[in-house]
């Protein structure tokens, strides 16, 4: 593993080569699927907290993520269907709080909110309302404490490189590390994204 591109270590400069690599090295059926899960389905939600209401999604964006999920992962099995009832009861819930937070407490409420509907599942659609501030974490089996250092790790990265240094931007990179071998899959100092074997880099 190269300690250069941890996320303590990695340089602006490296950040942004393997930014741009991202579009490279992922599948056209992904491809296909990061218009929504980064842009559409985004500025949905932030459109609704504009116009004063609670951030919710439609059984058909919940597909599209299902499905970006899915097509992230090289564990297929791993990308656990939606619990239909579970999100639709509590999705309102914590959405509402991470519209108005991305403090500690506010993110470990939203997120126990969330876990009806798998962690995986409850981290994206934090991202998904928030996208410049709360990070996708696709390990399946890990918990909220552990997330909570992520989202730090996350933020002293920003905070290293630059305010335009943004959450999803930085899980494209930590997808990119993985696929070229600079890091080692599952290893949490560069945790955010998604590795190669459905663990963070």
């Amino acid at each position: 593993m190269n300690q250069d591109y941890l996320m303590s270590a990695i340089s602006r400069a490296d950040f942004r080569s393997a930014l741009q690599a991202y579009p490279t090295l992922i599948s056209p059926e992904l491809a296909a699927l990061d218009g929504s899960r980064y842009e559409s389905i985004p500025n949905s939600l932030a459109l609704q907290v504009s116009k004063g209401g609670i951030p919710s999604l439609s059984r058909s964006q919940r597909q599209v993520l299902q499905d970006w999920t899915t097509a992230r992962s090289s564990n297929r099995s791993a990308a656990q269907a939606f619990d239909k009832e579970v999100n639709e009861r509590l999705m309102n819930s914590a959405f509402k709080r991470v519209g108005q937070s991305v403090s500690e407490y506010g993110m470990k409420k939203s997120l126990q909110d969330l876990k009806g509907v798998g962690m995986v599942h409850a981290s994206l659609l934090s991202s998904v309302c928030r996208p410049k501030d709360v990070p996708f974490f696709s390990k399946e089996f890990y918990s909220v404490e552990e997330y909570l250092v992520i989202l730090k790790e996350a933020q002293s990265l920003r905070g290293r490189l630059g305010e335009d240094v943004g959450m999803m931007g930085t899980e494209k990179v930590a997808f990119v590390l993985v696929k070229w071998g600079k890091v080692a899959s599952g290893k949490r100092e560069v945790a955010v994204g998604e590795g190669s074997e459905d663990e963070l880099s």
